[in-house]
C-alpha cells in the first residue's frame, strides 16, 4: 500500500514501517473449498455427537479419508466454535435433611463421633473360599481320625 500510494521501493517502504520483506511477498492462502467441505464435515459430526470433541473428530474424519493433522482439525474445530457441552450439575435436594447438623453438633467430649473411609479386612470365610486348604479336609475326618467318604480306604 505504501508502496503504490507513495511511489517507494519495497525496501524502503519496509524499513520506514519496521515489517521484514518477506512478510510483504508471502500471500496468505488457507485450505479453501477443502477447508469448507472439512468444516462442514466436523460441524455435521459435532451435531451428530455432542459429546465429541476435536480429537474423536479427527479419528472419524481420518477413517472417513481425509488425510489431515490434528492440529489442523483442532484449529478448524476451534475457529468454528465447536464446543463439547458442559455437563449439567446435579440438582440439589428440597426439603430438610433426613440427618440435621444439630443433631450432629458435638455438646461434649466423645458426643459425636465420625468414622473417616478405612477398608476392613475381608471376613476370613470369604479368604477360606478364595484360597482352599490342600490337605484333607476337615468334614471328611471322623473324631477318631479315620477317613469316611469317597477317597477312603
Amino acid at each position: 500500500m505504501i508502496v503504490e500510494r507513495f511511489g517507494l521501493s519495497e525496501r524502503r517502504a519496509c524499513q520506514i514501517t519496521g515489517q521484514h520483506r518477506s512478510t510483504q511477498r508471502h500471500d496468505h492462502r488457507r485450505g479453501g473449498e477443502r477447508d469448507d467441505a472439512l468444516r462442514a464435515r466436523l460441524r455435521k459430526l459435532s451435531s451428530e455427537h455432542p459429546r465429541w470433541g476435536y480429537r474423536l473428530a479427527w479419528g472419524a474424519v481420518r477413517d472417513e479419508g481425509w488425510a489431515v493433522n490434528r492440529k489442523k482439525i483442532q484449529r478448524l474445530w476451534r475457529e468454528e466454535g465447536l464446543r463439547v457441552p458442559q455437563r449439567k450439575r446435579k440438582r440439589l435436594r428440597l426439603g430438610d435433611s433426613t440427618v440435621p447438623a444439630k443433631l450432629l453438633r458435638a455438646e461434649r467430649p466423645n458426643h459425636v463421633w465420625a468414622l473417616g473411609p478405612y477398608r476392613c479386612p475381608p471376613p476370613r470365610d470369604s479368604i477360606l473360599k478364595s484360597h482352599p486348604p490342600t490337605g484333607p479336609r476337615v468334614d471328611d475326618l471322623e473324631a477318631t481320625g479315620e477317613r469316611t467318604g469317597p477317597h477312603s480306604t
